[in-house]
C-alpha cells in the first residue's frame, strides 16, 4: 500500500530557452514519489531541467488528483507514469482538455492502477484481492435454487451435440459442471437472467475449475437489445475465484446490433437479459476436444474503491490504455525519427525494455484533416534495419484555425471537436531508470522538454494528393501550423516547401513564404492555428515518377520542424505492356505461365488498437491514409514472401486517389491487389452508378497490379429469417420463389403434386420456402428442399451475372469474385446455407471459400479438401483461392502472449497450407497482416509481432512461400467419387458423409480425388434425363443437369436498333408490326449444348409463346459448353400485336422431351401496341 505524502518544492532556473519569452512556460516534474523507478528517473530528469536553464516545480503524486493544481503548469513532466492514482484520471484529463501538455517517462502510461482507501492507495492486485473476499452485492446464480438448475439451453456448431450440463454436490455444495465433448467452433451454455446488478460498480465474480487440458472459459453477457459481450476467465484444476470487471467485456458484432461497441460504449450490467459459459475458437484455444468445467457462486461484487472521483483515464491515442503497446525486441539501433527536427544527434542510445505504440498518421500531405499529428521522435530498428517501433513520440492535438481560409475547406461537417485540441503529449517509452542517466538519452530528453515548451510546429504540410496521374501541371502545396503564443519573434516565421526527385540531387521546385503578412494578426491565445498554401506550377507538366516533397518551418536560426513524403506521378502503361493476371485451365496466368497467389488480408498498421472505427475501416480517406506507413508493411510482407494483398476502397474515399497510391506502392514490392468495392458492388444489392464510378474515377481498369474485384466480403444465402451475411434472411427471396415455382411446374399444384409435400406457407397464407429444419433434417420434403435449392442457385446466379456484366462493361481487363464465407463447407449446419458454387461458377471467374468453419487440428482442416474437389467439379476451369484463414493469438495484452495459443496459430496455419497443397489451390490469403489489438473484435490475427520480429507462424509462412512457388500444376483427379446432391435434404453436408470413408481411404493412398456427377461429360444429346429432386419425369420437373440463365435479350421492328430488354419488362412496340427477337444465354449445368449443325436430335432451340402458342425456334449458333454463353439466331417472336400480348421466351431441346416448355429460366415480356 502506498502511503500519501505531499511534498512541494521550486528550483530557480538561471536561463530559458533563447527562442521563448521572458516568462516562460511553466513546469512541474511529479511522479517521483509513486514508484522507486518514478524517483529514479523523476532524480535525472531534474538533471535535464537544470542543465537546460528550465523552471520547474516538483509535485508529489497527490497533486495529480487536484486539478486546480496542475493548471497552474503548461508542461507536466510526470516520472514514472506507469503508476495512476484512480483519483488522478480526472484532472488530468481537465488538464489535457485545457489544452495543456505532458510528458510520460514511462511506459505504458498509467497501466498501473492505485485505488483509494482512507489511508493511502491498493495497488489493482491488491483490490482485486480484496474483492474475491468480499460479501456480494447480489447472488444472481445460487445453484442450490433448482430453479436455477433449470433452464439452461445449449449454442452449439454441432448439430448432434453430446455436450451438456450437470448440478452436482460438494462439501454440501451445488455447483454447475459443463461437459463439453468434440469442441471444434462453439458451445455455449445460456440461462435468461433479469439483469446482473448496477452500470456502473458491480463487478462479475465467481468460482471455477476446469480439467488439466480446460485453461480458459468464455462468458457472454447477452442485453436486452441483442448486443453480446464477451470476456475469457483463466481456469486452473483447483477452485479458484474470478473477477470479470466490465471494461473486460467487450462487444461481440456477430449477431449484435448495429450501433453498439464504439467508442466509450460499454457493457450495461442492468440490461443483461442472458448469461452464457462455455468455449468458442473465436476467442479461445484449447488442442483438446473434450473438456470439463465446474462453475459456482456466481454474484456481483461491488468496487468499494469506486467514488466520483475515482475513475478510469479515456482512451487518448499515443498515451493510453496500455492495448495500445507493444514490447520492442532484438532493438539494434535507436536513431533520431525523419519528418521532425526536435531530437537531433544526441548521440548513441541504449534503452530497454522498450514499449512502443502502434505507428499511426504523420502529418504527411496538406488538407488531410487530420486532429493530431503523430510525431516519432526517436525510432528503434532492428538487425535487418526496419523499424521496429518508437523509444520516443509525441501527438500534437490539432486546435482552432485561424488564418485566411474558410472552416469548410479543412472540416467535414458534422465532425466532432477534439476535446483536447491545443494540447500535446509525448511519451519515452522505457520505464527503466538507468536508461535516463545516459548522458545521450538525457540531451534528446532535454531536446524534447525545450520543443514543447516553445510549442510552435508543422501540423501537416505537403501535397494534396499523394499521387497525380499523366502529367500535372499544378500541385497544390501546403501547411497547417501550430504558432504558440509565447513565440519571441513570430514575424520571423516562415515556410519552405521544397520539391525534389527520388533522389533528392534535382531541385523541381522550391518556394518559401512568410507565416505573416504585414499587418496581420498574431496570435495571442492558444489559438494559433493556422494554413498556408503554395501552388506549384510546370508548364510542360510533371512527367512520371516519384518526387519528395518537403515542407520546413523556419526562423531566422533554422528549421524548426520538417515533414517530408513521397509524390508520385503515375502514367498508365501503354497497354501492350501491361501484364493482367488472366485465367486458364482452372490456373491463374501471368506473362503465359501459371501464377500461384500467395497472399494475406491487408489494412494498415496504423489501424491497430484504434477507437476511431472510421479511420479504421476507411482507411484510404484522407485522415488515416499514410504512405510512409503503407511503405513499410508492403516491404515486410514481402520479406515473408507475399506476392498478393487482398484490400478494399469505399465509394466515400473516390476522390482520394489513395487508392492508386496504395496500388502503385504494391506493385513497386512485386504485389498484386485482390480489390474489394465498396459498399455497393455486392450484387445482392448493387449500384451500379457507384461501381463505374470507382472504376473509371480511380482508373482501375489501366492497371495491372489488380488482379481482380472482390464485390462482397461474407455473403450467405442464409438462414429462414435475417442473420450473419444475409440482408433478408431466405423469407425475402418468397416472391419470387413463387414465380419460379410457377415458371419450372407450372402451378403450385402441379409442384405439390410432383414434390409430394404441401408448399410451405406462412401463418398469413403467403408461399414461403422451407424452414431451416426442413433444410438441416432429411425427409419426405426432400425434393422441395431440392427445388428450392434450384431456385436459390438461378437466382444467386443471376445477380452475380447481372453485377459481373455491369462492370466488364466499364473494364474488360480484370477477373471478378467474391469471398464467399463458408461456400463449399461440408461440415457447415445446412441451413446456414452459403451461396452453392455451383450457382456463382458460370459468371464469377474465382471461387473464393474462406476457412472460419476449419479452425483446429488436422481433422478439422482437412476437409478443406473435399472443398476443393466441389469446386473443381462444379467449376473445373475457374481457380481455387481460399480467400481468408486465420486463427487469432490476443489474450489481452502484448506482454503476455499466451505461448500455447502462437504455437496454435503456427501449427494451423502449417496445417491448412499443407490441405492446400494437398488440394493444388491456387491462391491462399491470410487473415490478417496487422499484429496487435483489434478493438472492435478484440482479437489478434496479425501473422508477426507488432516490431516486425517473427511469431511461431511467421516461420510457418517464410517456409510455404518457397514450396508454393512451385505448385502442383495438375487438376486432373486420379480417381472421381460420384456426388448427388439432391440425395438429401442437407445436400452437400450428407453427401459428404456419405461419401467421407471412401475419400478419405482414397486421399490417404496419396490419390487426388475429385467428384463428378452424371451430367458431367455429357452432351444435351445423351445427358441423363433426371428431374431435380432425382425424379424420373423431366415432362413436369425442371431437368437435373440442364440448366440455362438469359444473360442478354434484344427486340428490335424492322430495320431499327436492337434494344435490351429484361424480363418482366412491358415493350411498347408498334402495333401490327413484326418483333424480331435474339439472345444470348448461359449454360449453367453440366451438360454441353449442342446445335442443329451438330446433331439433330439434342440441338438447343430458343423458342418463344405468344399468347399461349408457340410462336419461335431459333437455332443455337454454336456448341456451348457449361459456364459458357450460348448465341441463338435471330428469329421473328410475333408477325405483329394489335393488344396486351404475354411472351414467354425458354430454351428446349429437340428430340428429347424436357418440360412442359423446355428447360432453364423462364423469360417474361409483355408486348403493348402503340
Amino acid at each position: 500500500m502506498l502511503k500519501r505524502s505531499l511534498i512541494m518544492g521550486c528550483v530557480a532556473a538561471s536561463g530559458i530557452c533563447a527562442a521563448l519569452a521572458e516568462d516562460a512556460a511553466r513546469v512541474a516534474l511529479v511522479g517521483g514519489d509513486l514508484s522507486s523507478a518514478g524517483g529514479r528517473i523523476a532524480q535525472s530528469t531534474e538533471q535535464v531541467l537544470k542543465g537546460r536553464g528550465i523552471r520547474y516545480d516538483v509535485l508529489a503524486g497527490q497533486s495529480l488528483t487536484d486539478s486546480s493544481i496542475l493548471k497552474r503548469y503548461d508542461l507536466l513532466v510526470y516520472a514514472g507514469a506507469e503508476a495512476l492514482p484512480m483519483t488522478a484520471s480526472l484532472p488530468l484529463q481537465e488538464y489535457l482538455q485545457s489544452g495543456r501538455d505532458l510528458l510520460a517517462l514511462g511506459a505504458p502510461p498509467f497501466s498501473e492502477k492505485f485505488w483509494p482507501v482512507e489511508d493511502g492507495f491498493l495497488s489493482q492486485e491488491e483490490l482485486d484481492e480484496n474483492l474475491k473476499q468480499s460479501p456480494a452485492a447480489d447472488a444472481f446464480l445460487d445453484f442450490q435454487q433448482a430453479h436455477q438448475r433449470e433452464g439452461w439451453n445449449e449454442e452449439t456448431n454441432h448439430e448432434e451435440s453430446r455436450s451438456g450440463t450437470e448440478f452436482l454436490s460438494e462439501d454440501a455444495n451445488t455447483f454447475m459442471r459443463l461437459n463439453i465433448v468434440n469442441f471444434t467452433g462453439w458451445d455455449m451454455f445460456s440461462l435468461p437472467v433479469d439483469h446482473l446488478g448496477n452500470d456502473n460498480d458491480a463487478i462479475l465474480r465467481f468460482k471455477v475449475r476446469g480439467a488439466s487440458q480446460t485453461t480458459e472459459l468464455l462468458v457472454e453477457l447477452l442485453e436486452e437489445d441483442g448486443s453480446r459481450w464477451m470476456a475469457t476467465a483463466e481456469v486452473s484444476p483447483e477452485w479458484s475465484s474470478v473477477l470479470l470487471w466490465p471494461g473486460e467485456f467487450k462487444c461481440w458484432h456477430d449477431g449484435g446490433p448495429m450501433g453498439r461497441g464504439g467508442d466509450g460504449d460499454a457493457v450495461k450490467l442492468s440490461q443483461v437479459a442472458a448469461v452464457k459459459f462455455g468455449l468458442a475458437t473465436s476467442h479461445i484455444t484449447l488442442s483438446e476436444k473434450d473438456h470439463q468445467v465446474d462453475i459456482d457462486d456466481v454474484v456481483t461484487v461491488r468496487n468499494p474503491a469506486l467514488t466520483d472521483a475515482a475513475g478510469e483515464m479515456p482512451s487518448l491515442d499515443g498515451l493510453t490504455p496500455d492495448y495500445k503497446y507493444f514490447p520492442v525486441t532484438g532493438t539494434a539501433a535507436i536513431k533520431p525519427a525523419p519528418n521532425q527536427v526536435m531530437v537531433r544527434d544526441a548521440g548513441e542510445i541504449k534503452a530497454g525494455p522498450i514499449a512502443s505504440v502502434h505507428p499511426r498518421p504523420m502529418g504527411l500531405g496538406y488538407l488531410k484533416d487530420r486532429p493530431y499529428r503523430f510525431v516519432p521522435l526517436l525510432n528503434t530498428y532492428n538487425a535487418d534495419g526496419r523499424r521496429s517501433g518508437y523509444l520516443a513520440w509525441m501527438m500534437i492535438n490539432e486546435g482552432r484555425r485561424t488564418g485566411d481560409y474558410p472552416v469548410w475547406m479543412f472540416l467535414e461537417s458534422g465532425k466532432t471537436p477534439n476535446p483536447y485540441a491545443g494540447s500535446r503529449w509525448a511519451v519515452f517509452g522505457t520505464s527503466n531508470p538507468a536508461d535516463y542517466e545516459q548522458p545521450s538519452l538525457q540531451k534528446a530528453l532535454g531536446q524534447v522538454v525545450q520543443g514543447m515548451l516553445r510549442g510552435t510546429f508543422l501540423m501537416e504540410g505537403g501535397s494534396e494528393h499523394f499521387i497525380y496521374t499523366d502529367s500535372p501541371k499544378e500541385v497544390l502545396l501546403g501547411a497547417h501550423t501550430v504558432v504558440s503564443p509565447l513565440e519571441q519573434d513570430p514575424r520571423s516565421l516562415k515556410l519552405l516547401w521544397t520539391v525534389t526527385d527520388a533522389d533528392g540531387e534535382t531541385v523541381v521546385f522550391r518556394q518559401g513564404q512568410s507565416m505573416y503578412r504585414q499587418g496581420s494578426r498574431i496570435p495571442e491565445t492558444d489559438g494559433g492555428f493556422m494554413d498556408h498554401f503554395q501552388k506549384f506550377q510546370i508548364e510542360e507538366g510533371l512527367k512520371a515518377g516519384t518526387y519528395i516533397v518537403t515542407t520546413e518551418l523556419m526562423d531566422e536560426d533554422g528549421v524548426i520542424d520538417r515533414i517530408s513524403h513521397e509524390m508520385n506521378v503515375w502514367k498508365p502503361k501503354p497497354v501492350e505492356e501491361r501484364k493482367y493476371v488472366t485465367t486458364d485451365g482452372g490456373q491463374f496466368m501471368l506473362n503465359g505461365k501459371p501464377w500461384f497467389g500467395y497472399g494475406i488480408n491487408y489494412m494498415p498498421s496504423s489501424g491497430v488498437a484504434l477507437e476511431n472505427t472510421t479511420d479504421y475501416e476507411f482507411f484510404v480517406n484522407r485522415t488515416a491514409y499514410d504512405p510512409a506507413i503503407i511503405d513499410e508493411d508492403l516491404e515486410m510482407l514481402q520479406s515473408i514472401g507475399f506476392n498478393l494483398i487482398s484490400t478494399f476502397i469505399y465509394y466515400r474515399d473516390i476522390d482520394t486517389r489513395n487508392i492508386l497510391d496504395l496500388l502503385l506502392r504494391a506493385e513497386k514490392y512485386g504485389m498484386k491487389v485482390n480489390l474489394g468495392l465498396r459498399p455497393h458492388a455486392d450484387p445482392m444489392q448493387f449500384n451500379v452508378r457507384e461501381v463505374e464510378d470507382l472504376i473509371r474515377e480511380n482508373r482501375l481498369a489501366e492497371h495491372d497490379a489488380v488482379i481482380a474485384y472482390d464485390l462482397a466480403w461474407e455473403r450467405n444465402w442464409g438462414e429462414w429469417d435475417r442473420s450473419y451475411g444475409t440482408y433478408t434472411g431466405r423469407k425475402g427471396y418468397d416472391e419470387i420463389w413463387e414465380l419460379w415455382i410457377n415458371d419450372q411446374y407450372g402451378s403450385l399444384s402441379a409442384a405439390e403434386k410432383e414434390w409430394g409435400v404441401e408448399v410451405p406457407r406462412r401463418g398469413d397464407g403467403r408461399v414461403t420456402g422451407p424452414s431451416d429444419e426442413q433444410i438441416d433434417t432429411d425427409g419426405p420434403w426432400r425434393n422441395m428442399v431440392a427445388a428450392y435449392r434450384s431456385f436459390a442457385d438461378w437466382y444467386t446466379g443471376y445477380r452475380m451475372m447481372k453485377a459481373s456484366d455491369a462492370i466488364r462493361a466499364v473494364d474488360p481487363n480484370h477477373l471478378i469474385s467474391f469471398r464467399m464465407h463458408n461456400t463449399g463447407d461440408p461440415t457447415q449446419k445446412p441451413s446456414f446455407y452459403p451461396f452453392d458454387m455451383k450457382a456463382l461458377a458460370p459468371f464469377l471467374d474465382i471461387m473464393e471459400p474462406e476457412a472460419y468453419g476449419r479452425i483446429g487440428d488436422w481433422d478439422r482442416v482437412k476437409p478443406g479438401l473435399f472443398t476443393g474437389a466441389y469446386s473443381r467439379m462444379v467449376a473445373s476451369d475457374k481457380p481455387l483461392y481460399w480467400s481468408e484463414f486465420g486463427h487469432h493469438v490476443w489474450t489481452g495484452s502484448n506482454f503476455e502472449m499466451d505461448e500455447a495459443r502462437v504455437q496454435f496459430q503456427a501449427d494451423y496455419y502449417r496445417d491448412f497450407l499443407t490441405m492446400c497443397r494437398m488440394s493444388r489451390v491456387n491462391a491462399v490469403a491470410c487473415w490478417w497482416n496487422a499484429a496487435g489489438y483489434r478493438i472492435n473484435e478484440n482479437s489478434d490475427f496479425g501473422v508477426f509481432n507488432p516490431d516486425k520480429s517473427d511469431r511461431p507462424v511467421t516461420k510457418v509462412l517464410r517456409e510455404f512461400a518457397d514450396v508454393f512457388k512451385n505448385p502442383d500444376l495438375s487438376l486432373e483427379p486420379d480417381v472421381s467419387l460420384t456426388f448427388d446432391r439432391d440425395r438429401s435434404s442437407r445436400g452437400l453436408n450428407d453427401e459428404y458423409v456419405r461419401l467421407e470413408e471412401e475419400y478419405w481411404k482414397l486421399t490417404d493412398e496419396g490419390k487426388f480425388v475429385g467428384l463428378t456427377t452424371p451430367g458431367h461429360g455429357t452432351t444435351t444429346a445423351d445427358v441423363p434425363l433426371d428431374a431435380v429432386g432425382n425424379g424420373s419425369d423431366v415432362k413436369s420437373a425442371p431437368a437435373k443437369y440442364i440448366n440455362a440463365t438469359f444473360r442478354q435479350v434484344q427486340i428490335r421492328q424492322g430495320q431499327g436498333l436492337w434494344r435490351t430488354v429484361q424480363s418482366g419488362d412491358r415493350i411498347p412496340v408498334r402495333a401490327g408490326a413484326p418483333v424480331e427477337i435474339r439472345a444470348l444465354a448461359a449454360n449453367t449445368d453440366y451438360a454441353t449444348w449442342l446445335s442443329a449443325r451438330s446433331s439433330s436430335v439434342g440441338a438447343v432451340v430458343l423458342t418463344g409463346r405468344t399468347a399461349g402458342r408457340m410462336a419461335l425456334q431459333a437455332g443455337l449458333k454454336s456448341d456451348t459448353p457449361h459456364m459458357s454463353d450460348g448465341s441463338f439466331e435471330p428469329a421473328v417472336l410475333t408477325d405483329g400485336v394489335s393488344e396486351e400480348t404475354d411472351c414467354k421466351l425458354r430454351l428446349q431441346v429437340t428430340g428429347r422431351e424436357i418440360g412442359a416448355f423446355g428447360f432453364g429460366e423462364v423469360f417474361h415480356l409483355e408486348l403493348s401496341p402503340q
